[in-house]
């Protein structure tokens, strides 16, 4: 694969400058940028995925909730079965408006979601629809048509975007130095441990601008909650086999390796979508270990779209919910945050 990426390199430069003709484009007003119909908070990556961008969403709905904002949520709706703007309801599933959409909608329901293609006409039609006064945008930093007001970009830790390079050689999908329309940029999926100093080296390699800010997030996975299969406590797991189909899932299968006994680890491409027998696969690989007590477990994300299936064998099956952490300055951020809303508010 790395050889196969190398000798693509050439295909790289070309799309490489592609792109930057694209965003001077909109840079000059030759193509037009302009802003919504309600103010917005955008989030996204520089790069096709794997920076968190879900739990970082619900760490900052927990945040304008608190805050009282009346506000909602639009996305792409990636993977999804349909088309046009969705406004999410009781019947909404993760074939009708993406697994990540889905995920966010199943523990927020009461914060309206919406998804579509185009990102200005869903913040259109949420203004027409909904009470919101503010929009939070998941995936469109490179939506260049729209233009945010308060944008987030997030970048890994063990993948930053200063080290990577464009598709097909890399993973970028926008140029590294498109970071500048950033007003904030977090470090995601960092140690728990990351000292002041690395951080500070970190920072460094950023070479934010003036204006932006800098903090580091980390993951944290909760409790295990049961999906299928005969009743199972979760104080009882002990043997797993893991799945996931996600971007980048080194992350959960340390952590099963960390927290239970894993026996294996399978991985499927980002957003698969699960078929029974694929599952009933899973279940056979559980039963040729001959133990009493052992579960299937995978990511949150990935139970979205396993929801959808009926007729699953009884093999408990679980999921891992995870929530996003600040190292430090978690109040700065809020702060800063809250006053860039009261700001296009007023």
């Amino acid at each position: 694969m790395k050889l196969l990426r190398i000798l693509l390199f050439p295909f790289a430069l070309l799309y490489s400058t592609i792109v930057f003709m694209r965003n001077r484009f909109f840079d000059w007003g030759i193509s037009q940028s302009r802003e919504g119909g309600l103010p917005t908070i955008v989030i996204g990556n520089l790069s096709t995925g794997g920076t968190g961008k879900t739990p970082h969403i619900e760490f900052l709905i927990e945040i304008l909730q608190k805050a009282g904002v009346n506000f909602a949520i639009l996305s792409r709706g990636y993977g999804r079965k349909t088309k046009g703007f969705i406004l999410a309801d009781s019947k909404a599933s993760a074939h009708t408006i993406g697994d990540e959409p889905f995920q966010i909608h199943s523990k927020f329901p009461d914060i309206p979601l919406a998804v579509s293609e185009d990102r200005l006409l869903g913040i259109s039609n949420l203004k027409q629809d909904t009470i919101a006064e503010f929009v939070l945008l998941d995936d469109a930093f490179q939506h260049r048509k729209l233009k945010g007001n308060f944008n987030i970009l997030l970048t890994t830790y063990d993948r930053p975007f200063w080290k990577d390079f464009s598709l097909p050689t890399g993973n970028l999908r926008d140029n590294k130095f498109e970071k500048r329309r950033a007003d904030v940029i977090i470090v995601t999926k960092c140690p728990t441990d990351l000292s002041i100093l690395e951080q500070t080296k970190v920072i460094t390699s950023i070479n934010p601008e003036q204006h932006q800010h800098v903090f580091f997030s980390t993951l944290e996975y909760g409790r295990s909650v049961q999906l299928n299969g005969k009743p199972m406590a979760w104080e009882q797991i002990e043997n797993v086999l893991g799945f996931a189909g996600i971007a980048h899932p080194e992350l959960f299968e340390q952590f099963l390796s960390q927290t239970f006994n894993l026996k294996k680890f399978k991985s499927f491409p980002d957003h698969y979508i699960f078929s029974q027998s694929d599952i009933k696969s899973l279940a056979d690989e559980c039963g040729k270990f001959g133990l009493p007590e052992i579960a299937l477990i995978t990511t949150e994300k990935d139970a979205m779209r396993l929801k959808a299936l009926n007729g699953l064998p009884q093999v408990p099956v679980f999921y891992v919910p995870v929530k996003v952490k600040m190292l430090n300055r978690e109040n700065q951020f809020i702060e800063l945050l809250l006053e860039r809303i009261s700001q296009h508010k007023r």
